[in-house]
C-alpha cells in the first residue's frame, strides 16, 4: 500500500508513514471516483477518517509507550475550503515532525485520485533521485577479454606452436611408358612459403642471425628423395625417405615439424603394347648328336614389324661347338638399350629380351672301331725288328684315318707296341657331319710276336 500524503511504498499492517510521518488512511476497496457535486462530502469524510485514524494511532502508541499522556484527545480540524492534509498532534513523549510539501503541489477534490482503479502514488522527488549504481561485471568482464588477448597474442609469439607435416608438401611426379616409367618427387617450396612466411618466429633473436628466416631454413635442412626413379611400373610401391641435412636444437621456433618416410605407389603411366619378339622363329641345328652345331635362324613375323634383327652371335654359347639333344642355348635379341629404343619410338615393349631353345632333331652318330680291319706287321730279327701296318677298312672314315706308333724298331718278341691315331673334338664333329660316324677310340696296344733269331 501507499501513503496518501507522499505516496511512499509501505507495508501493510503500518499505522504511520515512515517518510513523512503522517497517519496512514486506508482507501475503501471498489470506490467509485466522486462526481464534481460530491467532492466537498468526500472530502468531509476524508478529514473525519484522518482524525479517527490519528486518534486511533494515539491510543496504540499509548499502549506500547508507558509515557505517553493518557487523558490526550484529537481535536477536531478546521477544513480549509481546498483540503490540504494538516500535520496531527501527537502525544508528549512522540511527536513526528511535519514534512514540508512541495509548493506547487496542492491537494484539492479535483486532485484525488480514484481509488480501486490500480492507482499506484507517485513517488516524491526524493525517492525518485535513487542513486543509480554502474554495473561491476562490466569492467570485470572488459578486463578479463583484454587479458586473454594478451595472452594470446604472447602464446602466438613465444608459446604456440604451429603443427607441420613436411609430408604436405612433396609433390610427385610419374612420367613415361609403364614398365619404363621415371618418378620425381621434389618438395612444394612456393606453397610452403605462402602458408608459413608470417607465422613462423624464432624464438631467439640470435636464430635469426644464425639460420636466416625459419622457412628458408627449414626447406634448406629437409631434404628427401625416391627408393626408385627409373623403370617403373604401375602399381609399383616406392619409398620417399627424408634426410636432415643439418642438426639444430629443438624448440628453436614456434611450431613442431614432423617429417616421416611414406610409401608411394606409382600411378598414371602411359601403357604399352608387350609382344613376344620370339613368336614364330625358328632355329635350325645340324649335325649329329654330340657333334651338333647351330647353322640358322628363321625370323619370326614380330622381327619384321619390330624391326628386330637376330644373329647366331647374338646367341650366348659357341653355336658351331660340339651339340648333342637335350643341350639347352640362349638366345638374345639385344640389351636395355633396345628397350628403350622401343618403347621411346615404337611405343611397343619386349616381354622378355632372351629365350632358351632346346637342341633336337640332331642325327645319332655311329662310333666304328678303326683298328678292326689294321693289320700290324712286324719285320726283322728278333732285337733288331721293326713295325708296319696296313688298313685294310673298307669304311671311307676309316681310310681318311692316319695310324701312328711310337716303336719303329730294336723290337723284339714280346714286346708291347702302341698304334694310336690323332683325333680331336673338331675332327669328330667333321666326321660326324662328313661321314655321319667317328672312331670309337683312338689308340690300340699290338704285343710283338714271330721274329726269328740268328744262326
Amino acid at each position: 500500500m501507499f501513503c496518501i500524503n507522499c505516496g511512499t511504498n509501505l507495508q501493510d499492517g503500518v499505522k504511520f508513514c515512515i517518510n513523512c510521518g503522517q497517519p496512514v488512511q486506508i482507501r475503501p476497496v471498489s470506490q467509485e471516483a466522486p462526481k464534481a457535486a460530491e467532492v466537498p462530502a468526500a472530502a468531509e469524510e476524508a478529514t473525519v477518517s484522518l482524525a479517527t485514524a490519528a486518534t486511533s494511532a494515539a491510543v496504540s502508541r499509548s499502549t506500547v509507550l508507558p509515557s505517553a499522556s493518557a487523558a490526550w484527545e484529537p481535536q477536531p480540524q478546521p477544513q480549509p475550503a481546498s483540503w490540504e492534509p494538516q500535520p496531527q498532534p501527537q502525544p508528549a513523549s512522540w511527536e513526528p515532525q511535519p514534512q514540508p510539501q512541495p509548493a506547487s503541489w496542492e491537494q484539492s477534490p479535483q486532485n484525488i485520485p480514484p481509488v480501486g482503479q490500480g492507482y499506484v502514488p507517485e513517488r516524491t522527488t526524493e525517492a525518485k533521485k535513487e542513486k543509480k549504481k554502474f554495473p561491476v561485471w562490466i569492467p570485470i568482464v572488459a578486463g578479463g577479454v583484454l587479458l586473454a588477448g594478451i595472452a594470446l597474442a604472447l602464446l602466438l609469439i613465444f608459446g604456440g606452436k604451429y603443427k607441420i607435416n613436411m609430408n604436405d608438401y612433396v609433390k610427385l611426379y610419374f612420367d613415361g611408358y609403364d614398365t619404363l616409367g621415371q618418378g620425381e618427387a621434389s618438395f612444394d617450396a612456393k606453397a610452403f612459403r605462402k602458408e608459413y612466411s608470417e607465422k613462423l618466429k624464432w624464438r631467439k633473436k640470435s636464430y635469426e642471425e644464425q639460420y636466416g628466416s625459419p622457412v628458408d631454413f627449414l626447406i634448406k635442412v629437409y631434404t628427401g628423395s625416391l627408393s626408385k626413379t627409373e623403370k617403373l611400373t604401375n602399381g609399383e610401391k616406392l619409398k620417399y625417405k627424408w634426410k636432415l641435412s643439418e642438426e639444430f636444437p629443438k624448440n628453436i621456433m614456434n611450431a613442431d615439424i614432423s617429417a616421416e618416410d611414406f610409401e608411394v605407389e606409382v600411378k598414371g603411366l602411359e601403357e604399352v603394347e608387350v609382344f613376344d619378339p620370339f613368336e614364330g622363329m625358328e632355329v635350325v641345328f645340324k649335325g649329329v648328336d654330340g657333334y651338333g652345331y647351330l647353322d640358322e635362324i628363321i625370323d619370326g613375323p614380330n622381327v619384321e614389324k619390330y624391326a628386330l634383327y637376330v644373329y647366331p652371335e647374338d646367341i650366348n654359347v659357341m653355336y658351331d661347338h660340339n651339340l648333342s639333344n637335350g643341350d639347352q642355348v640362349v638366345l638374345t635379341i639385344g640389351d636395355e638399350d633396345l628397350i628403350d629404343t622401343l618403347v621411346a619410338g615404337w611405343g611397343v615393349l619386349p616381354s622378355s629380351l632372351d629365350k632358351t631353345i632346346t637342341v633336337q632333331g640332331l642325327e645319332e652318330v655311329e662310333a666304328f672301331d678303326p683298328f678292326e680291319d689294321l693289320e700290324v706287321i712286324f719285320s726283322g730279327f728278333n732285337g733288331s725288328a721293326y713295325a708296319d701296318y696296313v688298313n685294310n677298312s673298307s669304311l671311307d672314315a676309316c681310310q681318311a684315318l692316319y695310324f701312328q706308333t711310337d716303336s719303329y724298331d730294336g723290337l723284339r718278341n714280346g714286346d708291347e707296341v702302341r698304334f694310336f691315331i690323332e683325333f680331336s673334338d673338331e675332327d669328330k664333329e667333321v666326321w660326324a657331319g662328313r661321314y655321319g660316324m667317328v672312331p670309337a677310340y683312338t689308340e690300340k696296344t699290338y704285343v710283338v710276336s714271330g721274329l726269328d733269331h740268328y744262326a
